[in-house]
């Protein structure tokens, strides 16, 4: 399934530009699932407060209530996702080297031809199934039912009663059977790290690192215990540079 968020201020364009990608995907046999957003706030709130991810974005310059430029800062530096592949759509052409900063796949002018906008899908499509293959998987069971989810999606685990608990981005809590340090064991070599003996943390979904603790790309925060603090700021020291330590040193 790919996950495509399509983001304008102007309702009819983007409900135009939906059915267009339905009606691309439909040629290409692609399974895709698409949300539609009237601006860059709306987007960002959906991915921080909702867990919503998203494989490619199609996303309006310019829009009131954040711009796609703006959005698009806060999603590769704040929330440090490199990976989704931005289309940027405007009927402006004056924005390559703000494009260029932002890491964008491509750049569609308005009004978009359906045919330059299959081949751009096309391409991050093709890109994204490169990146698929590198992608590590955690892998766990509930009952008899084996599941895999990518480590990218996944922001922390918790111990619950008699069970871990493993907050996603996306797909909310899940509760499987077996014990923490266990995890711990498959997943360390991916980024995660114990800020507290009860909480496992995916390196890659924090936000900031604070006093009173982490705060999670969804607004979560982590507590961080007196045992584990100076492991953590170590591994921020060499992960972030020494340039930024007092801005995450805890």
């Amino acid at each position: 399934m790919i996950r495509i968020a399509v983001c304008d201020d102007n309702h009819k364009e983007c409900f135009d530009l939906e059915e267009m990608l339905r009606e691309t995907a439909k040629e290409k046999s692609w399974k895709i699932k698409t949300h539609g957003y009237s601006n860059g706030k709306e987007l960002y709130e959906a991915i921080t407060n909702e867990g919503m991810s998203f494989d490619i974005i199609l996303l309006d310059i310019e829009m009131g209530d954040m711009d796609g430029i703006d959005f698009s800062r806060k999603l590769r530096k704040q929330l440090r996702d490199k990976l989704t592949k931005i289309i940027f759509i405007s009927w402006e052409k004056k924005y390559a080297m703000d494009l260029f900063s932002l890491r964008a796949h491509d750049f569609l002018a308005k009004p978009i031809d359906k045919k330059k906008l299959s081949d751009s899908l096309f391409d991050a499509v093709e890109m994204l199934e490169i990146s698929n293959k590198e992608i590590n998987y955690f892998y766990y069971k509930i009952g008899y039912d084996s599941f895999q989810i990518d480590t990218r999606e996944i922001l922390y685990f918790s111990i619950g009663e008699k069970k871990v608990i493993m907050k996603t981005r996306s797909k909310g809590e899940i509760k499987f059977s077996g014990k923490i340090r266990e995890v711990y064991e498959k997943l360390k070599e991916c980024g995660f790290f114990f800020s507290h003996k009860s909480y496992l943390v995916n390196y890659r979904n924090i936000e900031s690192m604070r006093n009173t603790g982490i705060i999670m790309v969804n607004g979560e925060k982590i507590p961080v215990s007196r045992a584990h603090k100076s492991e953590i700021n170590e591994m921020l020291l060499i992960g972030r540079g020494k340039s930024r330590k007092d801005e995450f040193r805890i």
